[in-house]
């Protein structure tokens, strides 16, 4: 039995449930996965937790901005990108956000942006009032962000 997988698993269907629809197009690919990634503590993904890991992903699949991948079908075609690269980004933009070196949030935060998507706010919205950091700002500035945070 693996744990960590059913966890993230089960992640997902409780997204789905309290938005009220299979729709991946009312959030973003980087939350859903950091969600389900960070709350199963899936080892599956690589933890990044230093600056170095950081440049050697970015050596190997190039400074490829997670926050800007909107949807699942619009990973580039790098074999591999998405399990090697873009989930362990995916993680750690979650875990930043959640992080009080970070912007200092927390899981009741990622269940509020859930109840406010599902309530007809927009994802991007959500985030800044819940986060307070727009979906722009996040963007633009990730990798400064993570070299800042992490050592």
């Amino acid at each position: 039995l693996d744990l960590p997988v059913i966890q993230h698993e089960l992640m997902h269907v409780i997204q789905t449930l309290i938005l009220g629809a299979l729709d991946e197009s009312l959030l973003y690919s980087w939350f859903a996965e950091g969600i389900a990634i960070e709350i199963s503590d899936d080892v599956f993904y690589e933890f990044i937790d230093s600056q170095q890991q950081l440049d050697d992903l970015t050596a190997t699949f190039g400074m490829l901005n997670p926050i800007s991948l909107q949807y699942s079908w619009t990973y580039p075609d790098i074999e591999n990108v998405a399990l090697f690269y873009y989930y362990p980004m995916f993680r750690l933009a979650v875990r930043y956000l959640m992080d009080p070196d970070g912007q200092g949030g927390s899981f009741y935060d990622v269940r509020d942006v859930l109840i406010d998507v599902a309530d007809g706010v927009e994802f991007s919205t959500s985030l800044e009032d819940r986060f307070g950091i727009s979906l722009i700002e996040y963007e633009d500035q990730f990798f400064d962000l993570m070299y800042d945070y992490l050592p």
